[in-house]
């Protein structure tokens, strides 16, 4: 079963940002986002994960998962949530920068 504060926690730390960035970007209390990553026992509430999710640029279904079953890379989630941050142009420019690097590697 997965500990959805334990997860929220993690997206938060694998992007780099704070409890206070996330309050912001939900629109929920910094007070709220600690409660809900240091306990198990709180119902959350699907407008919250909604929240979440949004604040993450990632879906519900994702946010719930159990990361357990998926293989799970932190560093390609930090850089694309970082890239959905840019305006599309240039996250489209980086993106082609690094598929040719990639490309050169192989």
């Amino acid at each position: 079963m997965i500990n959805i504060g334990a997860k929220i926690k993690q997206l938060r730390k694998d992007r780099g940002i704070t409890q206070e960035e996330l309050a912001e970007r939900s629109s929920l209390s910094v007070n709220y986002i600690s409660r809900i990553e240091n306990k198990n026992d709180l119902n959350i509430s699907i407008s919250v994960l909604i929240k979440i999710a949004d604040a993450f640029n990632i879906s519900i279904a994702d946010l719930v998962k159990d990361t357990n079953e998926v293989k799970h890379n932190s560093d390609i989630e930090a850089l694309v949530f970082r890239l959905s941050q840019l305006p599309d142009q240039r996250a489209s420019e980086i993106s082609q920068l690094f598929i040719k690097f990639i490309d050169q590697l192989r």
